[in-house]
Parts: structure tokens; sequence; C-alpha cells
């Protein structure tokens, strides 16, 4: 608990290590973590349907069915909110955000690679520690390094070594 303490007062030490601990060791019990209510799906369904054709409302509706545990209608909400944004980055990063919170690390930096990719620009400095953390956390898990694999050309070699350093010493 002591090294733990000394990591979080360490001001090198990457934000989201800090958010990891954080989420995982003192299990979110942070004043300065402001909370933000995830509607029902119900509520966000009824927000979609008010206007069929806004992306973000049907991210939220993905984050409510997420929340929910109702993930079999996850994938076609995504498809028609990057459909309906002309495939805008931003709402591949907001993805990445809703995949994130929702520990599904290896969606999330799909999410985030894929921004990448479209825009054409790298990753803005938040948006690369976001991927970093979202590949970092992932990678104890085979599946999920094996989804990472499919890109792992457009993340930075260093971390998919990481990464597969971290899976070695969770599976081995």
């Amino acid at each position: 608990r002591q090294y733990i303490e000394k990591l979080m007062r360490v001001e090198s030490t990457p934000f989201w290590i800090k958010d990891y601990i954080r989420s995982t060791v003192y299990g979110n019990n942070f004043p300065d973590q402001a909370r933000v209510k995830i509607p029902s799906v119900d509520e966000a369904q009824a927000a979609v349907d008010e206007d069929e054709n806004d992306p973000w409302r049907r991210l939220a509706l993905v984050d409510a069915l997420i929340n929910e545990g109702q993930f079999e209608d996850v994938e076609a909400q995504l498809t028609k909110a990057f459909e309906l944004s002309g495939d805008s980055p931003e709402v591949y990063l907001q993805a990445g955000e809703i995949f994130s919170k929702h520990i599904l690390y290896g969606y999330a930096a799909a999410m985030y690679v894929t921004s990448a990719n479209i825009s054409g620009q790298p990753l803005n400095e938040e948006a690369e520690h976001k991927l970093a953390e979202a590949v970092f956390l992932s990678s104890a898990n085979k599946e999920t390094l094996e989804q990472l694999s499919d890109y792992q050309d457009d993340i930075d070699p260093f971390l998919v070594d990481l990464a597969r350093i971290r899976f070695m010493l969770h599976n081995e």
C-alpha cells in the first residue's frame, strides 16, 4: 500500500496509471472523480427515437446497452452512429471512451486507432495516453491481445511489446 501511495504522489506517473490505481485499489472513491450518470436503455432509446440521425444519441444508447449488459444491439448501434457521423474521428474517440469506461479495453484501443486512421492525423496527447492505457490493460487477456494484433502496425511497437510482456507475466 505504501508503494502505491508513493506512486500516486510521483508527478511523472502517467495519469492513466493513476486512474487505474484509483479504480482498482481505491475503488473510485476519490472526490475529484465526477460521476456521470449513464442513462437507462429506455431513456437512451427514447432520445434516439426523438432524433434518429444524431450519432451522439446513438453512442449514449451504446453506453446504456453495455452498462445494462445488453450486448446484442451494441454493434448495430455503433455502426449506425459511425454512418450517421460520416465516420467522424470524434465519434470513434467517444466510442473508445465508452469502451474504456466499461473495461472493454481491446475495443477501446481499436476505436482510438481507427479514429487516427480516419483522420489521417496522429492522436493528440490525451488520446495517445488513452490508447496506451487501453493496450496495456487489455493485454492480460489472450483473446484481447489477439484482437490487438489486427492493429499492431498502427500502435507504437514499444507498446505492443509491453502488452505481450504483460500477457506473458499474467499467463505463465
